[in-house]
């Protein structure tokens, strides 16, 4: 709110500070025959450095650039210059009035009430900045000449005073209006601000979603036109004269495609129930360490294949964690098989566990293998999410593998960090709090 009227407020000076430099000379001519010509040449004179020099402080100030960017002392070096401005015009005007006069108090009056009335548009913005003008401009004036002026002094100053009343009555309620103004666009501009945020991201999921269906659906198609076509060729018996052992492969290509096609379809129940809420996981105390033999052995054949290392530190037999055994084995399978997958041949696959100083116990998975992006690394997160490199698009998937193990660690109330260097290979951490730490 404050430097939103203060911008405000600085586009106003325009007003001000020209009407300064044009009213000056106007109300200097039009008394000139009626008080110290040398008196008004000063004062004039006097009033136009004043306002110059607020036009070179102005200036300096939008030369800081966006006024979240101004310095502190801008509001208040605004709101001195308007001060200095309204004595300066209130000393002048009752310098150069005779309040005997009375053609002269009307035309000060007169002017009195324009400059106020410039003000109050001009000023609105900033109370202070008004008051500081107006207080020193009309009091004097209307003090001497009430003491001074007579009955006709006295009835122009009891209409100054009201004037300058009611210009002020007027002056805050332009300032309020301004502020709701001000509240109403800072609302409109959030709300705008909200409803793209809302769209973009609405737009990213779709796009996410339709490039998933588009891996899936190759995925899908790919694996069934395998199963169709190799049971086909049982069914034809095309291959019959050539024994067993041709339609042994044939039934071992037709498990792995199922097989394959099962873990894709487990892959989107268990996301699809995760992200629902719906999940439902019996917990009781899991042996750290043969659950890591376990997920060990699933991919033992995998990283073999690839001439990997693949390897656990020594866990100690008692360390135990109170989770669901068959979610504790899935988010090792997960982190082991993308550690597998995305290692080049010779690399080394290594998995620890340990107890923290705070009660809490740390699994790690580190591997060799190509690393991610250090900008990727919460994308890779996010459900269906697949990173495009020359080595990660010849490996199938659903792009599920970390997102189920980072809802999983969320459900058990642990947190879920990767670490990597892209080439020099990837830690993923699970780090479980104390109270999942099941007792010896």
């Amino acid at each position: 709110m404050r430097l939103g009227l203060l911008r405000m407020f600085l586009q106003n000076q325009t007003l001000t500070l020209v009407s300064n430099l044009v009213v000056a000379p106007i109300f200097g001519a039009a008394i000139w025959f009626n008080g110290n010509r040398t008196d008004i040449f000063w004062w004039v004179a006097l009033l136009y450095a004043v306002t110059l020099a607020r036009v070179g402080l102005a200036m300096r100030i939008r030369g800081f650039g966006d006024v979240e960017a101004w310095p502190a002392w801008s509001a208040r070096a605004l709101v001195t210059g308007s001060l200095i401005s309204g004595v300066l015009w209130g000393a002048g005007v009752v310098c150069v009035t005779d309040p005997a006069d009375t053609i002269a108090v009307g035309i000060s009056s007169f002017f009195i009430a324009g400059m106020i009335s410039g003000a109050t548009v001009a000023l609105s913005t900033i109370l202070p900045a008004f008051i500081g003008f107006a207080a020193p401009f009309v009091l004097p004036f209307a003090l001497m000449v009430l003491l001074r002026g007579g009955d006709t002094g006295a009835a122009m100053a009891v209409s100054l005073f009201v004037y300058a009343g009611g210009m002020l009555v007027v002056t805050v309620k332009f300032n309020r209006q301004i502020r709701d103004m001000l509240v109403l666009r800072w609302t409109n501009e959030s709300l705008l601000a909200e409803v793209v945020a809302e769209r973009d991201r609405a737009e990213a999921a779709s796009r996410v979603k339709s490039d998933f269906l588009a891996r899936m659906s190759h995925e899908l198609r790919t694996l069934l036109n395998a199963i169709i076509g190799f049971s086909d060729i049982l069914k034809s018996g095309r291959y019959r004269d050539d024994g067993f052992e041709a339609y042994e492969d044939f039934a071992e290509e037709i498990y792995q495609g199922g097989q394959h096609l099962l873990d894709l379809v487990d892959d989107l129940l268990d996301i699809a129930k995760i992200e629902s809420g719906k999940i439902e996981l019996n917990e009781q105390p899991i042996r750290i360490a043969a659950a890591i033999d376990f997920a060990l052995a699933i991919q033992t054949d995998q990283a073999r294949a690839k001439n990997l290392e693949l390897t656990a530190d020594d866990v100690a037999k008692d360390l135990s964690l109170r989770v669901n055994e068959r979610a504790l084995r899935q988010m090792l399978i997960n982190l082991l098989s993308n550690a597998v997958k995305f290692t080049p041949s010779g690399g080394a696959v290594r998995v620890s566990a340990a107890l923290e100083q705070d009660g809490g116990i740390l699994i790690s998975v580190h591997d060799t293998g190509i690393g991610i992006p250090s900008d990727k690394l919460t994308e890779v997160l996010q459900p269906f999410r697949q990173l495009e490199t020359p080595f990660t698009r010849y490996h199938s998937g659903t792009g599920l593998g970390l997102a189920i193990v980072a809802s999983l660690a969320g459900h058990f109330g642990a947190r879920f960090d990767l670490q990597s260097d892209l080439g020099a290979g990837t830690t993923a951490t699970l780090h479980f709090p104390k109270e999942r730490t099941a007792p010896d």
